[in-house]
């Protein structure tokens, strides 16, 4: 399940924000100051669904954490429509593993994709999950992109049958292709996009299928759940659109950003409205 909403601060270009699982959403925006990071939203609580914060990495990349009340999170991920992986392309790799590493209490490892030189990249996930759990990666932005302006990002992976019909039926919807489908060893074909709205995400066809909602009880978080919990997508769209390009949508919440209190939190001027939106179809 993922969200869809307006930007929550004046002049944000539209993306996609990760939400990742944290047992205190207070403790953790104190321990990313502390680490050298930034709170952009703080602490806010959502009804009684759970506690949120808005932060940003030492190299510059937006995302969240979400600390659950009545809603855990992610029930599916690797299924056709649902959230498959998420990528974090950086301006410093290295700092960034080390923030994520004190801040999340992340496990990461360096390997190389492909032969000779190769493409460095870092998996992450929960601390002693091993390689089931692995949620993510970081990569080290290349020079020429830093050359050109690139800066931080999370980028989500959404799983779907047919990578190359997925990018056609795409760019007949507005969205521009930035990497064309390409086919990537151990992973599957895949392929990265901007939305009609200039979010970046890619798509992929080829993973394992590892269903996070089988035999899960209250509490338990299997798998690359008990890290990322949830997506957000801010940008300027109306609910009504997202119904007929297919998406199932639940109905308009508003959160009052000025509370930072425990408890049901109250409508106001300054509210900022989301819509729920299921992934998976």
């Amino acid at each position: 399940m993922g969200t869809v909403g307006p930007p929550t601060e004046e002049g944000a270009a539209s993306a996609w924000t990760p939400y990742f699982r944290t047992v205190d959403a207070d403790a953790t925006a104190g321990a990313v100051e502390q680490a050298g990071g930034s709170v952009r939203v703080p602490p806010t609580q959502v009804f009684t669904a759970g506690r949120t914060a808005g932060l940003t990495d030492p190299t510059g990349a937006e995302f969240a954490v979400w600390e659950p009340g009545d809603t855990d999170g992610l029930e599916l991920v690797d299924r056709p429509g649902s959230v498959s992986r998420i990528e974090l392309c950086t301006t410093d790799a290295a700092a960034a593993k080390d923030f994520y590493r004190t801040v999340l209490s992340w496990d990461t490892r360096d390997l190389t994709m492909g032969s000779g030189a190769g493409i460095a990249y870092t998996p992450a996930g929960p601390p002693g999950g091993g390689e089931r759990t692995v949620h993510g990666d970081i990569m080290q932005l290349p020079a020429e992109h830093l050359r050109r302006g690139s800066t931080s990002e999370w980028r989500p992976y959404f799983e779907v049958e047919d990578c190359d019909a997925t990018v056609a039926r795409a760019q007949e919807l507005g969205a521009t292709a930035i990497v064309p489908a390409v086919d990537t060893p151990g992973a599957g074909r895949l392929a990265m996009l901007l939305d009609p709205f200039g979010a970046p995400f890619a798509v992929i066809a080829g993973t394992a299928v590892r269903p996070l909602s089988a035999g899960r009880a209250r509490g338990e978080f299997p798998g690359r759940s008990r890290l990322l919990s949830r997506i957000h997508l801010c940008r300027r769209v109306r609910c009504d659109a997202l119904r007929r390009a297919g998406h199932h949508t639940g109905p308009v919440w508003t959160v009052d950003r000025r509370s930072r209190r425990r408890g049901r939190s109250e409508n106001s001027r300054r509210s900022t409205p989301f819509v729920l939106v299921l992934l998976e179809k």
